[in-house]
């Protein structure tokens, strides 16, 4: 009788049986290299990450679990936004229509519902502008350095 699945004799899944490496020779192999090149038989991964204690990336004594506190909401009644956040999103949105306006002249809101992608492009336009201004300010140390759309910048930033 014939078993497609395992390998009667040896009662090994076939996957097991043609392994290119059985694991304990790779065990012994790789134990007889450590030895070979003065490493300590017991070579662990924490020993070659040049740890010197078992719990790579944590500290070596971490100290006592906090126990955590019983949820006492459920997460459909948490508030995904708060008030500072959707005051944030405003003026972000009103200072965007005024970059706007520098640019499009009439009713850039009806546009923009006209256009969607003219909204799309104008978002990028103006955060590219942003981004740029941000890293001239955070790399520059001379103030008579003059930005483009500096008014912008300054009023985002709250900064005057």
């Amino acid at each position: 009788m014939c078993s497609f699945v395992a390998s009667i004799p040896l009662k090994r899944p076939w996957t097991s049986v043609a392994e290119p490496y059985p694991r304990g020779f790779c065990s012994l192999l790789a134990a007889g290299v450590c030895e070979a090149v003065g490493w300590s038989k017991s070579a662990t991964v924490a020993s070659c990450a040049r740890c010197s204690h078992a719990r790579i990336g944590e500290a070596k004594n971490p100290g006592p679990a906090v126990p955590r506190r019983a949820r006492n909401f459920s997460l459909e009644q948490a508030r995904v936004q708060t008030f500072a956040s959707l005051q944030l999103g405003d003026r972000r949105w009103d200072l965007f229509l005024d970059w706007c306006c520098n640019f499009i002249s009439g009713d850039v809101v009806g546009l923009f519902l006209k256009v969607p992608l003219l909204l799309a492009h104008s978002i990028i336009e103006d955060t590219e502008t942003l981004t740029f201004a941000l890293v001239v300010l955070f790399f520059t140390t001379d103030t008579s350095f003059s930005l483009p759309y500096g008014r912008f910048l300054c009023s985002s930033l709250m900064l005057v």
